[in-house]
């Protein structure tokens, strides 16, 4: 139960940007009927990835901002698109969580975890995406 309740609040810090394969984002508004997009599927991850990696990990803080913005930009699609503000979103309220309780579970006033539940859950769900090792790799890598 409590694996089910954190992947749904991992998606509400991602926000919207979690349904982003379902729409073609990088326009200006989403319109009923629009193909699947999947260049953006692995952002709201990362953002989680990179957060996690420096909170959880030990990781150097390093901005994650530019680097993720930026491959969005490449992809064609700038401010102003909606895959851009979702993003820039995301981005804030991850870099926004003051500790790791804050990020693993969003400061959702009804969850009062234990500091070793919070390590527990932090561990396990950087675990679910390749470990601590590899976290810090791809925050580290340019």
């Amino acid at each position: 139960m409590l694996r089910l309740r954190n992947i749904v609040l991992i998606a509400c810090l991602i926000g919207s940007a979690s349904n982003t394969g379902a729409y073609d984002l990088c326009d200006n508004k989403v319109e009923e009927g629009e193909e699947i997009d999947g260049r953006f599927m692995a952002v709201p991850y990362a953002i989680i990835a990179h957060a996690l990696a420096e909170k959880h990990c030990g990781a150097e803080p390093r901005p994650m901002r530019e680097k993720i913005l930026s491959f969005i930009e490449e992809t064609g699609c700038g401010p102003g698109t909606v895959i851009y503000s979702e993003t820039e979103g995301a981005i804030s309220r991850a870099e926004s969580a003051r500790d790791l309780k804050q990020l693993v579970f969003h400061g959702d006033p009804s969850v009062n975890p234990s500091p070793q539940q919070v390590r527990e859950e932090a561990e396990r769900i950087a675990n679910e995406l390749g470990g601590c090792e590899a976290l810090i790799r791809a925050h580290d890598a340019e």
